[in-house]
């Protein structure tokens, strides 16, 4: 069997890159970040990263792997495609077997992150290797990962929490087994055929599970702890799956900059599943105002972290890494509020905070509201510019099959468990909403989705 040397052992930075965006977000970070050889399991020809590998010559790359072949770029070549040079296999067999005994320090970069960037243009995250390792020790400590620990993976692995699972996962001696995308029957019977005990899910996967016709064929008692993350899991929904799927199902607030912040524990989902849990062992929570002052307990202000699973800032951004670490904390850039109980409550997003009136609306808050319609399958907000006031609320609406509703009915049902001005203003009806790998809504292209009607 051959094996390559991890990149621990050579020192490199590694920089994770969603394969599918477009020329412009895949070729942006390569240039940003300095690389120097990139590398993809799959064909490029045809797909965005086909486009964006022209674009890897003027971002000073002069390696690409690609399609199992290693490719010299030549700069301002004529050729529409790079020649291809030897195959990876005839350039493994012919290295050396000797270990480079290249030393790693833990303050040294393990990885450059890159952010969902479900709000703007993604950001380079600099995590180095004593992070990684506490983050990886963390999946020990609450997610009881062990050598024993046969985890199942769906979750694309250049976002934060499929990579964070996997390296977490091998950094602990536990069987990883990896599925490209989410398939639900393959997902059933790989659980089934392999006895998988760990998994992490985002809610829309969840849905999916729940709504799959063959899934109480499948014997999934083997599970013992699914992951929820990348958005809250409602507390119906958490109710559905633990009968049929696992009952065991923690959920975890969290970010690539900050690592896990809080965690919602099966027990906790009686009396608090609004919220999303209480901080981790290694967190210290805070909530400070636009002052950067922390508020009291029920007050709502920006969620900020202390912890030693943050990441040690952006590369070559110093203004947002000074805005990361403003005052003191590391600021997750989400608006939310601690109960008496030490539970946190996330209302929004900073970023996506409309002003209206001088009022400040959460999307997220009305999201919820329309979600509850029976007729409605999905819905995001969205702010536009108002003469009347300043700002105002937009609501895209996507209707569950064969239903039909007017704005109007929409606008008087939000007003039944909103404030009159927290409504949307405007609706408008499409046929589906752009979300990132890990199924976030995107909300960086709404307006463009918005704009094109």
């Amino acid at each position: 069997m051959t094996s390559l040397t991890p990149p621990d052992e050579i020192r490199i930075t590694a920089e994770p890159v969603d394969s599918h965006r477009c020329k412009f977000v895949v070729s942006q970070p390569l240039h940003a970040a300095g690389v120097r050889r990139f590398a993809s399991a799959a064909d490029a020809k045809g797909s965005p990263l086909a486009e964006a590998i022209f674009a890897i010559p003027a971002a000073g790359v002069t390696e690409i792997i690609v399609s199992g072949n290693i490719v010299t770029v030549v700069k301002d070549s004529p050729a529409p495609w790079p020649v291809v040079g030897k195959a990876v296999g005839a350039a493994i067999r012919s290295a050396a077997a000797d270990d480079p005994a290249v030393e790693v320090k833990e303050k040294d970069t393990f990885l450059i992150m890159i952010t969902s960037g479900t709000t703007g243009f993604p950001k380079a995250c600099m995590v180095n290797h004593e992070t990684y390792v506490i983050r990886s020790l963390n999946n020990a400590i609450l997610k009881a990962m062990n050598p024993e620990t046969r985890a199942l993976l769906t979750l694309p692995l250049h976002f934060n929490a499929g990579r964070g699972s996997m390296v977490g996962a091998l950094y602990l001696g536990a069987t990883v087994f990896i599925q490209e995308r989410f398939n639900e029957e393959q997902f059933l019977a790989t659980v089934e055929a392999e006895k998988i005990s760990y998994t992490m899910l985002v809610p829309t996967l969840c849905d999916r599970l729940l709504q799959y016709a063959h899934l109480d064929r499948h014997d999934t008692s083997s599970l013992q702890f699914i992951g929820i993350t990348g958005g809250h899991l409602s507390s119906e929904e958490a109710g559905r799956m633990a009968p049929r799927v696992c009952p065991e199902i923690h959920e975890t607030y969290a970010s690539t900059d900050c690592g896990q912040v809080t965690a919602l524990t099966p027990a906790d989902r009686a009396h608090h599943g609004d919220t999303v849990g209480r901080p981790i062992w290694c967190v210290l929570l805070g909530i400070v105002d636009e002052d950067g002052r922390e508020v009291p307990a029920g007050q709502m202000g920006e969620i900020c972290v202390r912890s030693p699973l943050c990441v040690q800032g952006y590369y070559r951004n110093p203004e947002a890494t000074q805005e990361f670490f403003a005052g003191g904390w590391c600021h997750t850039g989400d608006i939310g509020f601690i109960d008496a109980d030490g539970y946190l409550y996330v209302t929004g997003r900073k970023k996506n905070m409309v002003k209206s009136g001088g009022i400040s609306i959460f999307p997220e808050e009305i999201e919820e509201v329309l979600s509850r319609h029976p007729k409605i399958a999905e819905a995001a907000v969205i702010g536009f510019q108002s003469a009347e006031w300043g700002e105002a609320v937009k609501a895209l609406v996507v209707l569950k099959p064969g239903e039909h509703c007017d704005s109007d009915e929409l606008i008087r049902f939000c007003k039944e468990s909103l404030a009159s001005y927290k409504a949307p203003k405007l609706l408008q009806f499409v046929k589906s909403l752009p979300r990132t790998g890990l199924g976030k809504i995107d909300r960086g292209r709404l307006g463009a989705l918005s704009e094109s009607k």
